[in-house]
């Protein structure tokens, strides 16, 4: 999976996923080496949000947001990285 290996290039490490399924094939693939959460407050485990929500805190070079690619995504942007024409990658985010 690509977006797997482009989130280690970046040293991503914690993702935010626009998609509630995306989230557990990135730790899947990445053999939970990159924790995802949904953006959700809620979800089945609990642990994953918390952990996340700290990186964002304690290490916020080594969040991103993730999810498909869609017409939002698309073209060049700042710190936007796309994948195969599948997914976008959001890094130097912040909390707002």
């Amino acid at each position: 999976m690509n977006l797997i290996e482009k989130l280690k290039e970046e040293n991503i490490k914690y993702v935010f996923s626009a998609d509630g399924l995306l989230q557990w094939k990135i730790m899947f693939y990445s053999k939970e080496n990159i924790i995802a959460r949904f953006y959700s407050n809620k979800d089945r485990y609990m642990p994953y949000i918390k952990i996340v929500d700290k990186a964002m805190v304690d290490n916020p070079n080594q969040v991103a947001i993730v999810g498909y690619l869609d017409d939002n995504h698309r073209g060049i942007k700042q710190n936007v990285f796309q994948i195969d024409n599948t997914f976008f990658i959001k890094t130097n985010v912040n909390k707002n």
